[in-house]
């Protein structure tokens, strides 16, 4: 789309010939990232997958190599409590180490880069939504962005989410600018980009049909030659391709082969939840496997019902904390957007269908896991709004009434968004940081370095205590002491999990049951969590490395 279509598009309005400058802007982004850093020293919130990659990040930072002490899942038997982790994406501990090399391990480094990539994600939706829509839509879009709840609460926790939606909004305006002046650079920028989401997350795997299908429809429209379009291929996909075997490699040196092994996991989390994704499995079934053995009309009921889950994610009743529900503008506004940008209507539509192809196909659903779609449809609802009022230039006076309704209703938006906001950090700020900070205070103070701990958070345990930490798998207690046996844990930190029952019931009987096979020593705490020693008698079975591979057993 050329810089005559976008300025066609944006209304003639003395507001949009006002709006400041590139350094005010500039400017304003900086405020803004002071006020979100002074909103986030308010608020101690940490998830499992921040402290995981904070984990990681700290043993990089001190030399310890690319490794986590800690054991979540049990789909294989490790030779030892610290390891090559397999989880989640491989760039956020690399880029925490950095800080934590200059600041060190603190929680707020972590959330310090969550909304640093906030910041940085709104920043270029307001590039991109100016380069299709006009200065107006970039500056509304960036300010909706911001003030979404989800997308605060994503940030704030240190996820990588909003680091994913980063690089994603950077390649997809990388790609346009291409689609736009053809240059290489753009493309090369594009596929540079996309390596980065995809080294940041795994969901960055939707890219290359995103890239494929909007390569092609210029083709289609023929404002292209389709050699263009293969030259354009050429140039996105080999940095991809170097993140992709990045991954590759991980997985040869943690499970022994190539193959992703968390797509097997995810089903089987799918159909039995989260009680059965932390079981033991011994071996664990390759992907291909789980889907034979439960059918396909099973599959696609399960799919279906991802989707479901995905599409009641965008309405404004979804009974969540966190409902990503302005995607629904988006959707909305796609056929005013098609409209005045097609080529960039078809990229969010191939980010959708791909999207729901992986995520609702191969992962499970969770709100958060959508963030990176919210940019590219708050640009379509603002442009699409602009493009609808366009259509109305014949009509000054019902164009002035509608302009005056989507006023108040994205002001309504933006109160209703800050309130939100400020409602979810100030409950964060009133709870206690953990029940268990006592245990885990004496547990760094007396424990020797090398102990290892059977506790129902593993994470949490590792990243204050700084001991190897191994979950309770969720089973039978004879579950929970052929793990204890295994990893030589020599203390037991009991709190209950509310997911995980069994789990929690096995940690209970171990401290409980007078057994002649283990021993446990009360060392303080109490019901609401209770350190104990742990004795195993001596029966410690140290099992060999990776026991369990089966040839075509793990792999998806």
């Amino acid at each position: 789309m050329s810089s005559q279509q976008s300025s066609a598009v944006s209304l003639n309005l003395s507001l949009v010939r006002r709006l400041p400058g590139s350094w005010t802007v500039a400017a304003a982004f900086v405020l803004t990232l002071a006020a979100l850093l002074l909103l986030m020293s308010r608020t101690h919130l940490m998830t499992p997958d921040s402290t995981e990659y904070a984990l990681v990040a700290r043993n990089l930072a001190e030399g310890l190599g690319y490794t986590a002490d800690f054991v979540t899942l049990h789909m294989t038997w490790y030779p030892e409590v610290r390891h090559v982790p397999e989880m989640h994406g491989l760039l956020q501990p690399v880029m925490l180490a950095s800080l934590f090399k200059v600041f060190g391990p603190e929680n707020g480094m972590v959330r310090a880069l969550g909304l640093f990539f906030l910041v940085g994600t709104a920043l270029l939706t307001f590039l991109l939504g100016r380069r299709l829509y006009g200065s107006l839509c970039g500056a509304l879009s960036a300010a909706l962005l911001l003030t979404t709840p989800t997308t605060l609460v994503i940030a704030v926790s240190g996820n990588d989410d909003v680091g994913f939606a980063f690089f994603f909004v950077g390649s997809v305006l990388a790609l346009v600018a291409g689609l736009e002046s053809g240059r290489d650079r753009d493309f090369l920028l594009a596929g540079a980009a996309g390596a980065f989401a995809l080294l940041e997350k795994l969901a960055g795997l939707i890219l290359p049909g995103l890239w494929v299908g909007a390569l092609l429809f210029p083709v289609v429209t023929g404002r292209w030659p389709a050699r263009r379009a293969l030259r354009a291929m050429t140039l996105v996909v080999p940095p991809f391709a170097f993140a992709l075997a990045c991954y590759l490699m991980r997985n040869q040196v943690t499970s022994g082969q190539m193959m992703f092994r968390l797509g097997a996991l995810d089903w089987i989390l799918k159909t039995g939840g989260y009680g059965a994704a932390y079981a033991i499995h011994d071996p664990l079934p390759s992907l291909g496997e789980m889907l034979r053995e439960l059918g396909p009309s099973e599959v696609l009921r399960i799919s279906l019902d991802q989707v479901r889950l995905f599409l009641g994610a965008l309405l404004p009743t979804h009974p969540g904390p966190l409902p990503i529900w302005s995607l629904s503008l988006g959707l909305v506004s796609m056929p005013f957007a098609w409209r005045a940008a097609p080529s960039y209507g078809w990229i969010c539509t191939l980010a959708l269908l791909g999207t729901l192809a992986f995520i609702c196909g191969l992962y499970h659903v969770e709100d958060r896991y959508f963030i990176f779609l919210l940019p590219l449809f708050l640009i379509c609802a603002v442009g699409g709004a602009q493009s609808l009022l366009h259509s109305f230039r014949e009509s000054p006076r019902l164009q002035r009434g509608l302009a005056f309704g989507l006023s108040l209703s994205v002001c309504g938006l933006l109160a209703y968004n800050l309130w939100s906001s400020r409602r979810w950090v100030q409950y964060t700020a009133e709870q206690p940081e953990h029940v268990c900070d006592e245990a885990r205070d004496w547990l760094r103070r007396e424990s020797p370095a090398e102990a290892r701990v059977l506790t129902l958070d593993p994470w949490g345990t590792t990243w204050t205590t700084r001991r190897a930490s191994v979950f309770v798998p969720n089973g039978p207690v004879e579950d929970a002491l052929r793990v204890a046996r295994h990893y030589d844990t020599q203390f037991l930190l009991v709190q209950p999990n509310p997911y995980l029952a069994e789990a929690t019931q096995a940690a209970e009987q171990l401290r409980s049951e007078q057994r002649s096979d283990v021993r446990v020593e009360h060392i303080l705490g109490d019901a609401s969590c209770s350190l104990y020693r742990m004795d195993l008698g001596g029966e410690v079975n140290r099992s060999p490395a990776l026991p369990d591979f089966v040839p075509g057993g793990q792999g998806v």
